[in-house]
């Protein structure tokens, strides 16, 4: 019976092995795509805003406590960030999509789109706010003009 229930055992601690270096491998492609995408950057500008906002509550810390404190807490929110999307993009993408996204991300041409993204959106943002503002002055005019009874 201990031989059986040792055995047993075993085989459930030797299962467990690579379903954890999987989770790990997985784990690794998800950080390795946060990064390529510059998804792990805007933790960098949250911590530095964040940061921002404490130095005028705290005037008499230091600048190089600022940058320990600021250094200490990007690892801990991009290591956080990475722990959140682990299980999001397991839902919808296998480890093997991950790494064929991964060699896409690295090329040149998609790292130079990633690196124009945020300029892209932002531009865009605001031809869409004035294109939403063109329009609704439009419907104003429209129903204020009738035609629509």
């Amino acid at each position: 019976m201990k031989k059986i229930l040792c055995l047993a055992m075993c085989a459930v601690f030797a299962a467990a092995l690579p379903a954890r270096a999987q989770s790990d491998e997985y784990r690794d492609a998800v950080a390795e795509m946060m990064e390529l995408t510059g998804a792990l950057r805007n933790a960098d500008v949250v911590m530095t805003q964040m940061v921002g906002y404490l130095k005028t509550s705290a005037p008499s810390v230091s600048e190089a406590v600022w940058e320990k404190i600021i250094s200490k807490f990007n690892e801990k929110m991009r290591a956080r960030m990475v722990d959140i999307y682990v299980p999001i993009y397991s839902k919808y993408l296998t480890l093997a999509d991950l790494r064929e996204l991964n060699a896409l991300y690295a090329t040149p041409v998609m790292r130079k789109a990633v690196g124009a993204t945020p300029a892209i959106m932002q531009e865009g943002m605001s031809a869409g706010a004035a294109l939403g503002q063109e329009i609704m002055t439009e419907l104003q005019r429209e129903l204020q003009a009738g035609g629509y009874e």
